[in-house]
């Protein structure tokens, strides 16, 4: 069936002005458990034919949780841009839903659309090609909901597709359950078929994905995968196009960033993004090249091993290609290898730093140092341990001798890191302990000792003190980083022939420091 699903109504690669509208909603009617991800997926389709579909932003409509005459209007709107721009190129109407559904309508938020006027409402548009994805679902996660299966999904048109370059897509055939899985965050279907977009699907290494190639991807996928919540699950379509080529649907390298598993690679790959969240899912064999394009940003790469995984963190927050070898894993305990539930392991924790910085010292007489620093750290998903040891220099010059102190100081300390789109934010909580050492050498110093006998002493005592701390830290690569920080806070010094006080501090410093 696979083999002979030719979609030809373009010649490859032939540009198209194209309008997507994406349509969800967890909320159906009646007694319909709500969907956990219908919404969500509407949303990634969206943005992901934004970056790599060829869609413009004034072009892209998304509608989420909207009943079903918000829907009507939004097509009949994407149906008046297609007319306008019809007649300066070719154009292509892609209209991608996921909701509730049964043999007659889409369930949205407490209304019905008939599947037949949706189809009217696609067909009627003057587009030369016309795209519908139905993701109905009613099934949840990887058991059905309340441990009971609900009413089987039956989703299909009245009629075949009888226009020239239309195509239906459906996430299941007649009488089968189409699938949500908790793991994946999203709909079965759904998930393989945006997987594919991205690259996954590109068989013939062209750097585009055609329809075929990601419907044909999404299919056996999903057909492989659904048994495993209890129920088979075979994607289907009807078509009726004419003319010869493929139509390219994605094109992958119109992001300048993805991670590309090397030939040397096989089994199952997880690659979920910063917020936790399962951006594609990839069962790869051995001699098989896979990119996958991703927007700019931090995402954790992991192959399970039984109870064991392989993890892989990498920055495209500049964008490139990441090419993965099997020495980027690292192997952790498979519990915390995801970037879901609770807080994920940290493959690289160990940290080390060297900077240099400059601050108000807290020894009397003198206003300004400047200081090297050696720091270590180690990562707790958000929050770090700390320490630091800075040793600093300088000398001033009074009305009648020259000083000149030393002074080191060990730190140890809690940070709280968060990322904001490509840097992380933080704030850190410092203990300090230091010693410090203070030569004096007067003018006539010489002179003096010889009619009295005396000289200036030099001083030294010990510092404690507190400091908070604000970090900004940029990615350079996947293990380095630039890092800024700003310090203020209090520091005790009891000198010998003075009585202690505190004094307030105040230091910034310049890190550059790995992941080891």
């Amino acid at each position: 069936m696979i083999g002979s699903l030719v979609f030809a109504t373009l010649l490859a690669g032939a540009p198209d002005a194209r309008i997507v509208v994406a349509i969800g909603n967890d909320v159906g009617i009646g007694r319909d458990v709500p969907l956990d991800y219908a919404e969500a997926d509407a949303k990634r389709f969206h943005q992901l034919m934004m970056e790599i579909g060829g869609v413009s932003e004034e072009r892209s409509y998304l509608v989420v949780g909207g009943d079903a005459r918000r829907v009507r209007s939004v097509l009949n709107e994407a149906r008046g841009r297609i007319k306008e721009l019809s007649a300066q190129s070719r154009t292509s109407l892609i209209v991608f839903v996921s909701s509730h559904a049964d043999a007659e309508a889409l369930h949205l938020g407490g209304t019905t659309l008939p599947l037949d006027e949706l189809h009217g409402l696609v067909r009627g548009a003057s587009a030369d090609l016309k795209l519908t994805i139905v993701d109905a679902c009613r099934t949840a996660a990887t058991t059905y909901r309340g441990g009971q299966p609900v009413p089987e999904v039956d989703v299909a048109f009245g009629t075949p597709a009888r226009v020239d370059g239309d195509v239906l897509i459906t996430s299941a055939s007649l009488g089968e359950p189409a699938q949500e899985r908790a793991f994946l965050r999203g709909a079965l279907f759904s998930h393989h078929l945006m997987t594919g977009l991205r690259g996954a699907a590109d068989v013939d290494d062209d750097a585009v994905v055609s329809l075929t190639e990601a419907y044909t991807y999404a299919y056996r996928r999903t057909a492989a995968d659904a048994p495993r919540g209890g129920a088979t699950q075979r994607p289907s379509y009807a078509f009726d196009t004419r003319g010869f080529g493929s139509w390219v649907l994605t094109r992958p390298k119109t992001l300048d960033a993805g991670v590309r598993l090397s030939s040397e690679l096989e089994g199952v790959f997880w690659v979920a993004d910063n917020r936790r969240a399962l951006v594609a899912e990839v069962v790869k064999a051995r001699g098989e090249v896979v990119r996958l394009a991703l927007a700019p940003g931090w995402y954790r790469v992991v192959r399970p091993d039984g109870r064991f995984a392989g993890v892989a963190d990498v920055n495209l927050g500049w964008g490139g290609v990441r090419t993965l070898e099997a020495d980027a894993f690292v192997r952790v305990p498979m519990s915390g290898s995801t970037l879901k539930g609770s807080a994920a392991i940290v493959a690289r924790p160990l940290r080390l730093g060297l900077g240099y910085g400059a601050g108000l010292n807290p020894l009397p007489g003198d206003t300004f140092e400047h200081a090297p620093m050696l720091r270590i750290g180690y990562v707790l998903s958000d929050w770090v341990l700390r320490s630091s040891l800075t040793l600093a220099t300088h000398a001033f010059r009074t009305q009648t001798s020259d000083v000149r102190n030393w002074n080191g100081a060990l730190a140890l300390g809690l940070g709280y890191e968060t990322p904001v789109d490509i840097l992380t934010w933080g704030a850190a909580f410092d203990l300090r302990a230091g010693w410090a050492y203070q030569a004096v050498q007067q003018d006539g110093e010489d002179e003096i000792a010889r009619l009295f006998g005396t000289t200036e002493p030099d001083r030294q005592t010990w510092i404690l003190g507190a400091q908070i701390n604000g970090t900004l830290a940029l990615p350079l690569s996947t293990r380095w980083w630039a890092r800024l920080e700003l310090g203020a806070g209090l520091e005790y010094v009891p000198l010998a022939e003075e009585s202690g006080s505190l004094q307030p501090t105040l230091r910034g410093f310049a890190l550059l420091t790995y992941a080891l």
